[in-house]
């Protein structure tokens, strides 16, 4: 489930992006497991809700050539 999320975040059809999201997704679900456990789970998906919704196309979206 979360490599559909990192792709999402990430950008669609962006490496650069999909990386940078997986390392961030990957800390703070590591981060949050280990400070608030009963909360990790909505920590990841609150977080990537708000990403999206701040940029709908994710952190670095594809460019269009043409």
């Amino acid at each position: 489930m979360l490599f559909l999320v990192v792709v999402a975040v990430g950008g669609l059809g962006n490496f650069k992006g999909s990386f940078v999201a997986a390392v961030a997704i990957g800390l703070i679900d590591t981060a949050g497991k280990y400070l608030v456990p009963h909360v990790a789970p909505y920590l990841v998906f609150g977080l990537v809700l708000g990403v999206l919704l701040w940029r709908p196309h994710g952190l670095m979206p594809a460019r269009h050539l043409g």
